[in-house]
C-alpha cells in the first residue's frame, strides 16, 4: 500500500472538518520543539490537537510529553496517521467535549 502524504490527510482534515461545521488549522509555536501542531475547532466548543503522521511513524519523546501535557489540562489530544483516523478524531471529539475521558 503506498503511503499517504501529510499534505493529502492535511487537506482532507481541513474539508471534514468543515463538513463537521468546524476549521482545522495548522498551528506553530516558534522555538517550541514538541508541540503539537494541527489544531481541531469544531461547534460548542469542542478544541483538540492533533498530529499527522505515516503509519509507521511514532511520535519523539518531546511528542509523547507534550501530547501527556495537552491530556492533564484537559484537552483532547490524538496522533491521525489517515483519513479515517480524522473522521474519527472529529466524532471522538464531539464525544469528548460530553464526557471527557482520562486518557485517549
Amino acid at each position: 500500500m503506498a503511503r499517504r502524504g501529510e499534505g493529502i490527510i492535511e487537506r482532507y482534515s481541513e474539508r471534514t472538518a468543515q463538513q463537521f461545521g468546524g476549521l482545522a488549522r495548522k498551528i506553530a509555536y516558534p522555538g517550541r520543539r514538541g508541540a503539537t501542531d494541527r489544531l481541531l475547532l469544531l461547534p460548542g466548543g469542542v478544541i483538540a490537537f492533533f498530529e499527522l503522521k505515516h503509519d509507521d511513524e511514532p511520535l519523539n519523546a518531546l511528542q509523547e510529553k507534550e501530547h501527556k501535557v495537552l491530556r492533564d489540562l484537559g484537552f483532547c489530544v490524538a496522533t491521525v496517521r489517515d483519513e479515517i483516523g480524522f473522521r474519527e478524531l472529529c466524532t471522538d471529539a464531539i464525544a469528548w467535549r460530553k464526557n471527557p475521558p482520562p486518557y485517549w
